[in-house]
């Protein structure tokens, strides 16, 4: 777990850009300049859902017919195409984001993961740049709502939410799992998306190969060392 990979990956007791973080409200820095991010992902890739053992992760499959999701604008100085997502969750309702609120955990993170299309032709080479601007993901957080009724997580829920992201806040940062490269952009959204207990109990009983539950699949939360995190809103 997160305690033990300083001793593979040194950066993560010495990097100083490393995520997830706290955000602490007042302490970020209101930028009136930054513009919203746009995000284009319409239509929304074709793709593969899989269990990968630690998580859940959806990947786009190329289809020349169709382009690739991307995001510009907001805080980024690059177009970034869309990779993949996946989620972090806990053991029950009270914990499973990576990224904490002013200290507050919501019970899961969706992290849709972009690479720099204007320096890199995918995202594996983008992953191995060490280029602080190889990536860019948007830290989505679920809640539970007794009422919540959403019909495909992966689809409608990208196609209604994501046109335009008005209120996020935004610093640089780094893969929350190994290799913990400090090669991210992280735009962390305001809103969040509501899930039922029944979607989020799938999650919980996600099993890996060896049959056992998915659970805690999430990092805590790593010091600042300085960063601005900047807000899109006052």
């Amino acid at each position: 777990g997160p305690g033990k990979w300083s001793v593979k990956f040194p950066i993560a007791a010495s990097g100083k850009r490393q995520s997830p973080i706290d955000i602490v409200s007042n302490e970020t820095k209101f930028d009136s300049t930054i513009p919203p991010v746009k995000v284009h992902y319409d239509p929304f890739t074709k793709g593969k859902l899989t269990n990968t053992g630690h998580s859940v992760s959806f990947s786009g499959e190329s289809d020349a017919s169709v382009p690739t999701p991307d995001i510009t604008s907001g805080p980024l100085s690059h177009k970034y195409k869309f990779a993949q997502f996946h989620f972090h969750w806990g053991k029950d309702e009270k914990e499973g984001s990576e990224h904490r609120v002013d200290g507050k955990m919501y019970p899961s993170e969706m992290h849709i993961v972009h690479y720099n299309s204007d320096l890199y032709k995918d995202a594996a080479s983008a992953m191995s740049s060490d280029n602080k601007d190889g990536l860019c993901v948007l830290g989505v957080f679920l809640e539970v709502k007794e009422d919540a009724f959403l019909l495909n997580i992966c689809t409608c829920t990208i196609h209604l939410f994501f046109s335009c992201v008005l209120e996020c806040w935004t610093y640089p940062g780094s893969l929350t799992t190994p290799p913990l490269s400090e090669i991210v952009n992280w735009i962390v959204l305001k809103n969040t998306i509501e899930i039922s207990h029944h979607q989020l109990k799938l999650f919980h009983g996600l099993q890996n190969a060896k049959g056992e539950c998915i659970t805690h699949n999430y990092r805590p939360p790593c010091p600042l060392h300085g960063r601005v995190v900047k807000a899109t809103f006052p």
